[in-house]
């Protein structure tokens, strides 16, 4: 396999300048963003508008005879990652139907979650006094919400697939999230791809081309996705949880890199599993715990978003489950 040459690292002055225009534009939602608005939305604005952000910035950086115009569609497609699928990868017409099935079932249970999952939510108590043990029962809830609101995109993914017979495909926004059996699989292959994506190609592709060791490059990408989500966090809650926030980041950055130490991926799949879920359960409150006092309010408007047959479909495993949790949050 012939090497590629290794690109010379960017200049300062081009360095500066990306800099610079990331910073001004990372300026403008902390200035501008509606104080009325709720945490949630401007969690999602501003965690939108930083990774596009981020991605303007490398290109700046680290594409030099990129043109403004070529700048603009490269954000774009990694937004809208839509790909052409080489012929020697196509699906045969059988293998599309069978995933298509499976993804349409896969969506159908996620979008049976959705009343269980908000009932649940709208438990927890509006106030910053869980203990972390709560947290951890709360926090997984509350992602797995957010992975279940996402099924039309895995309907959107499957039939684009199947109505161009496997010519075209999209980036999904999560792939089979639980059979991650190594904290790097869920980061890199299984978990919200789409951003996994965008941080290969502003940050991880192009220091891995200009000599950088694959090791520094995952670190630095654990390292961009902290400062994101701080940034994120600075907008929607203020400047009261930040180090949390950055600490889980770092964290899994750190336990990600040791994993080929440990041989983790030499484990059954079933420990290895247990191993990744054990992490991600531990951790999760230093991420999602400063959210939770307001999830409630924001579990109440999803749940007035799903269609009524599914809410009385649902309701029996509701009236079972509910006075539990809400034990649980007592």
């Amino acid at each position: 396999m012939k090497d590629h040459p290794v690109l010379p690292p960017p200049s300062l002055l081009r360095s500066l300048v990306g800099l610079s225009v990331m910073a001004f534009l990372l300026s403008l939602p902390v200035l501008f963003l509606d104080p009325l608005m709720g945490p949630q939305p401007r969690l999602v604005i501003s965690s939108l508008f930083g990774l596009v952000v981020l991605m303007l910035g490398s290109r700046i950086i680290f594409f030099p005879d990129g043109s403004v115009f070529s700048h603009l569609v490269s954000v774009g497609f990694s937004f809208f990652p839509l790909h052409r699928v080489p012929e020697h990868r196509r699906k045969s017409l059988a293998s599309l139907l069978f995933s298509t099935i499976i993804s349409l079932i896969s969506s159908l249970v996620k979008l049976l979650a959705l009343p269980l999952l908000t009932s649940v939510l709208m438990e927890v108590p509006n106030s910053p006094t869980l203990t972390y043990a709560q947290l951890m029962v709360a926090t997984p809830i509350c992602a797995t919400l957010f992975i279940s609101n996402m099924w039309f995109l895995d309907v959107m993914g499957t039939l684009t697939e199947l109505f161009t017979l496997g010519r075209y495909a999209f980036v999904p926004m999560n792939y089979y999230i639980f059979t991650a059996s190594s904290l790097s699989s869920f980061w890199g292959q299984h978990y919200n791809t789409i951003t996994s994506h965008t941080y290969k190609l502003s940050l991880y592709r192009p220091l891995q081309a200009r000599g950088v060791s694959r090791k520094v490059a995952i670190f630095a990408v654990f390292l961009e996705s902290a400062l994101l989500h701080v940034y994120a966090i600075y907008c929607a809650l203020g400047s009261e949880h930040l180090l949390p926030t950055f600490t889980f980041f770092i964290l899994h950055g750190i336990i990600t890199l040791l994993e080929p130490k440990l041989r983790i991926s030499s484990l059954p799949s079933a420990v290895g599993f247990l191993w990744t879920y054990g992490i991600i359960v531990s951790t999760l409150p230093l991420y999602l715990g400063p959210m939770m006092p307001s999830v409630g309010e924001t579990a109440l408007e999803m749940y007035g978003e799903v269609p009524l047959a599914i809410k009385e479909g649902m309701q029996p495993v509701v009236e079972v489950v509910v006075p539990f949790m809400r034990s649980v949050f007592a």
